[in-house]
């Protein structure tokens, strides 16, 4: 699991370098899909006690930069013009790539 989940968005942000990165509805599900089998892992294992403190915090972080900059960049890439549609997309090569660097942490 620990592997997959960073494996699955490089497929979502492999196009980031090319002159427009291309956004899909299926991107857009695998990304949102993805943030919640991470948080779902990763809640496990701090309750299972295989995280600190202090390295659940940075999820937490996240969790509350993610969902609100997802949403927003979802709607603007789906009902906005090219020029936001295309800044969107950005964004959500952003957050996926930011999302890859979530692993679960080595047993104890």
């Amino acid at each position: 699991m620990r592997r997959a989940l960073p494996l699955a968005l490089l497929l979502f942000v492999a196009c980031a370098h090319t002159q427009v990165w291309r956004v899909s509805g299926e991107g857009l599900v695998t990304l949102s899909q993805t943030f919640l089998a991470t948080g779902a892992a990763l809640d496990e294992a701090y309750r299972a006690g295989k995280m600190t403190e202090a390295q659940y915090d940075r999820w937490r972080a996240f969790v509350r930069y993610f969902k609100p900059t997802y949403d927003v960049a979802s709607d603007r890439w789906l009902h906005a013009d090219q020029t936001a549609a295309e800044h969107a997309a950005v964004v959500l090569a952003s957050l996926a790539a930011e999302l890859a660097t979530f692993s679960l942490p080595e047993a104890k």
